[in-house]
């Protein structure tokens, strides 16, 4: 099993990144919420590889050991599959997820394409009360990144364009106050 890719970003097709790893190109399926840096930057994956008849192996990647956690958590619940994990996560943070999945809210998940209702039910009885064992909380940074959504939010953005920008400030700058961190959120979007 492949841990994580340290490489260099080299392009992006819909959901399919291509990192630079000594030379050689891992082709990665990764969240649309992952916000890439600019070509040529240095990135790190935490990866997790399947294996199927048809596919072969494949890469999916993600931004922290939290997310991808939380994406085989998903995989694990029968009837959820890889390309329908990517999808709820591409639709919902790991904290929202973790928070619907431990509050048993079913039509915030079932929003996720892919996902109706009673895949969301079976995730919430799945994998209620599993959050922290995996180690999914809320921290401050995350907190601020929560609150700085909301807002966006209801100032009438997607939930994806609020996240991408809250994400995108965030890489450039890890610690700021939540006002700071909506005002250059909203000149990003």
């Amino acid at each position: 099993m492949i841990e994580y890719l340290d490489g260099i970003f080299a392009g992006l097709n819909q959901s399919r990144l291509t990192l630079d790893v000594g030379g050689v190109g891992y082709c990665v399926h990764i969240p649309m919420t992952l916000m890439p840096p600019s070509l040529g930057a240095k990135l790190r994956l935490f990866t997790h590889q399947t294996f199927s008849d048809n596919n072969g192996f494949t890469l999916f990647g993600f931004t922290t050991a939290d997310e991808r956690a939380l994406f085989e958590a998903l995989i694990s619940v029968s009837g959820v599959g890889p390309k329908t994990a990517l999808a709820i996560l591409s639709r919902l943070s790991i904290e929202e997820l973790a928070s619907a999945i431990e509050e048993g809210n079913s039509l915030l998940i079932a929003k996720a394409p892919g996902i109706g209702l009673k895949t969301a039910e079976r995730l919430i009885i799945d994998l209620r009360g599993k959050m922290l064992s995996l180690n999914i909380t809320r921290s401050s940074k995350s907190d601020s990144s929560y609150d700085a959504v909301r807002a966006l939010e209801s100032l009438g953005y997607s939930s994806l364009q609020a996240q991408k920008a809250v994400k995108k400030v965030l890489h450039e700058n890890q610690e700021m106050p939540l006002g700071e961190l909506i005002t250059k959120a909203l000149q990003s979007v």
